[in-house]
């Protein structure tokens, strides 16, 4: 059961280790922690692991456990890996499994114990890596599938590698489709205040302004470099669209851009802005259709000019009020750490 612990690379994960909270017969707890402690009977200094297992069928490479305080496995290497496990699992033709496996089967309703956890000083606490499938992956019934707490670095980071990698780098799913009262994701100030959350029925809410950046191209000040711009906000959904025309003896029809015409709800009103570029007696909208508007000089004006117009339009299949009270917001989960942190 103990021969041969190999690395050949590290997976979060299936059923390589086992740790839970049960008994291990015939050696008794205090006997498991014995074998696995760096201080006990099996202490060495080789560059072959100590202790390890191998299995060919369909049991644990390694099973410790420990029905006292303490941990089930307990592994420490002075020039490389504490744990190293993987798993030749054929997952196209079984169950899946993974090189590490951690289950809490602790049922005193207690939240303090983690599946799986990771310390580090200076590294990561956790690290893991795919190159097909999630780089980690959490499960939990009554609290977080993953959870991440730094204090002086990122807490929970994810970068997609590899060429024309398609996938997400973080995906969320969350309840009900198309359920405004629950959410996908969810990001809270310190204090537990909601700050951006994306709701079941994929409307994304911010409880602040945003800021766009943009690249030089689009967002930059000629002399002093990059600027933040603020996006608009309205009573209600809209759709707008701007062009040009030109009047000829006092008169123009516009007709709308087929790709506008098409997203707008076109039995809806909508408004249209007309700036005049030259000398005039004024100028109106009227004969306003679902697909345009014309374009009218005062009476007795006869101007062949430019102009420019802005149309605002409702978007076609939205039926959102105007402006709604504040919608159910999240709330944290819990604003502090796990009572036992990794060590």
């Amino acid at each position: 059961m103990y021969d041969a612990l190999f690395r050949t690379g590290t997976l979060l994960g299936g059923a390589a280790i086992i740790a839970t909270a049960m008994a291990v017969n015939p050696a008794t707890a205090n006997d498991v922690q014995k074998i696995v402690h760096p201080n006990g009977l099996k202490a060495c200094s080789s560059s072959k692991p100590c202790i390890g297992g191998k299995n060919s069928s369909t049991g644990p490479g390694v099973e410790a456990e420990n029905t006292y305080y303490g941990n089930g496995l307990y592994a420490q290497a002075a020039n490389n890996d504490g744990v190293s496990s993987q798993t030749t699992n054929p997952s196209l033709q079984q169950s899946g499994r993974s090189g590490v496996y951690g289950f809490d089967g602790s049922s005193d309703g207690g939240s303090g114990n983690a599946g799986v956890s990771g310390g580090s000083t200076n590294g990561f606490g956790v690290l893991g890596s795919s190159t097909g499938h999630w780089g980690i992956y959490g499960v939990s019934t009554n609290d977080y599938g993953i959870f991440g707490q730094s204090t002086n670095a990122i807490s929970v980071a994810a970068s997609p590698t590899g060429s024309g990698n398609t996938s997400q780098t973080i995906q969320s799913l969350g309840g009900t489709s198309g359920d405004s009262s629950g959410f996908n994701l969810a990001t809270f100030q310190n204090n537990g205040t909601p700050a951006l959350w994306v709701d079941n029925a994929s409307n994304a809410h911010v409880n602040g302004l945003i800021y766009t950046h943009g690249n030089c191209s689009g967002g930059c000040d000629r002399t002093r470099g990059g600027v933040i711009s603020y996006a608009a906000q309205s009573s209600m959904p809209t759709l707008e669209d701007v062009g040009t025309g030109q009047l000829q003896a006092g008169a123009a029809r516009i007709a709308f851009d087929a790709a506008f015409a098409r997203a707008i709800n076109r039995g809806a009103a909508y408004a249209v802005f007309v700036s005049p570029e030259g000398p005039n007696h004024g100028l109106y909208v009227t004969q306003k259709t679902s697909s345009g508007f014309t374009v009218m000089e005062n009476p007795g004006g006869h101007s062949t000019i430019p102009f420019s117009y802005r149309i605002v339009a409702k978007p076609y299949g939205v039926q959102a009020a105007r402006l709604p009270l504040t919608m159910t917001m999240p709330k944290a989960h819990i604003t502090r750490a796990p009572s036992r942190l990794p060590h």
